[in-house]
């Protein structure tokens, strides 16, 4: 199960595609602001269906986690929160982005927990790829920024900090893995 989670090419994508994310939050925060809503929406609803397709096809393959079907809904009905009532998001910027975190560390626990029964050589990676947007989200919803933009910036931080090391991961499973 471990292998097949990091060795997939969703994988590797969904980690480019935090750090391309976080880079304009990091440095165009107040003009992302006006966009911000439509990332969430669209951002969350992606991962929502990436995450139930990943569900589905791991059923087929006999890798089903429950974990991805319920963060797919999950991310598919926090995308249609996102879009009608973005003004009360921003009033909690920091505490919504914390949660998002939060459910991506969350959500790759069964897979460290997998890997650390497997006895496998890449626990330690998966830690920090677990660990990261854990912290990260603690900071968020403990929220010592005050302003949106300076939300923003520390989340488009987060973003390419947990896709980096995500990114790390993948890269260093897939080369420590015995080829087939």
């Amino acid at each position: 199960m471990f292998e097949f989670f990091w060795t997939r090419k969703t994988s590797l994508w969904i980690s480019i595609f935090y750090i391309i994310l976080g880079i304009p939050l990091l440095f165009a925060p107040a003009q992302c602001l006006t966009l911000f809503k439509w990332l969430l929406f669209g951002g969350s609803i992606v991962y929502g269906i990436v995450r139930l397709l990943r569900y589905y096809q791991g059923q087929k393959d006999g890798y089903a986690q429950t974990s991805d079907k319920a963060l797919g809904i999950l991310f598919l009905a926090l995308g249609v929160f996102f879009l009608l009532f973005y003004n009360i998001i921003f009033s909690f910027l920091s505490l919504v982005l914390g949660i998002l975190l939060l459910a991506d560390g969350i959500g790759k626990i069964p897979v460290l927990i997998s890997a650390k029964q497997e006895s496998s050589i890449v626990v330690k990676p998966l830690i920090f790829s677990t660990v990261v947007p854990l912290i990260l989200g603690i900071i968020l919803i403990v929220n010592p920024f005050g302003l949106p933009k300076f939300v923003l910036m520390f989340f488009g931080i987060s973003l390419i900090l947990d896709g980096a090391v995500d990114l790390y991961t993948v890269f260093y499973t897939r080369s420590h893995l015995p080829k087939d």
